[in-house]
This record gives structure tokens, sequence and C-alpha cells, in this order.
């Protein structure tokens, strides 16, 4: 009997390399992800757009960026999609 199982998060591929099969990598816009993040910070954490922004330049999206670089290669992904247009995800 075979299984799926899904793991959703940016930084769960360093660590759980050996027991991942297929890796998929959705990629959006600094701006869209800022833009989805003020949407959902500020009813879930009450921050305001200003403290969302600051918050994904400083910490976020440097962050990000850095994992992806080391731990993210096009090598080491099995299918990509640019996720800006959520109903329309493309793949590439």
């Amino acid at each position: 009997r075979e299984t799926i199982f899904l793991v959703e998060g940016i930084f769960l591929y360093k660590d759980l390399t050996d027991f991942i099969d297929y890796r998929i990598r959705l990629e959006v816009s600094g701006e869209t992800q800022v833009e989805r993040a003020i949407k959902r910070d500020f009813i879930r954490r009450e921050q305001s757009q200003n403290q969302v922004i600051e918050k994904y330049s400083k910490k976020y999206q440097p962050g990000q960026q850095l994992y992806r670089e080391r731990y993210l290669s096009k090598a080491q992904i099995d299918f990509s999609f640019f996720n800006d247009n959520i109903d329309y995800p493309e793949m590439f």
C-alpha cells in the first residue's frame, strides 16, 4: 500500500532530505508574498501593514532567499510552480 504524505514549509527540506521522494517548490513574488501576509497577519496576529512589511523585508524574505540558495537549487527540485495567481499556478 502506498501513502502520499505532503509536508509544507520553506525550511523543511534541509532536515528531511532523506525522507522526501519528490520536492515541489511554490514560487511567489515578494510583492505577492507581502500582500498575502498583510491580509493574513492583520486578522490573525493583529499586526499593522507597516509591521508586516518590516517583518518580511528584514526577516522572512532575506532568510528565505538564503535558504533557497543553499538548499533549493533547481537541481534539487522535482516540480516548480509560480503561484502569484492562486487560481492559475504555472509550472516552470
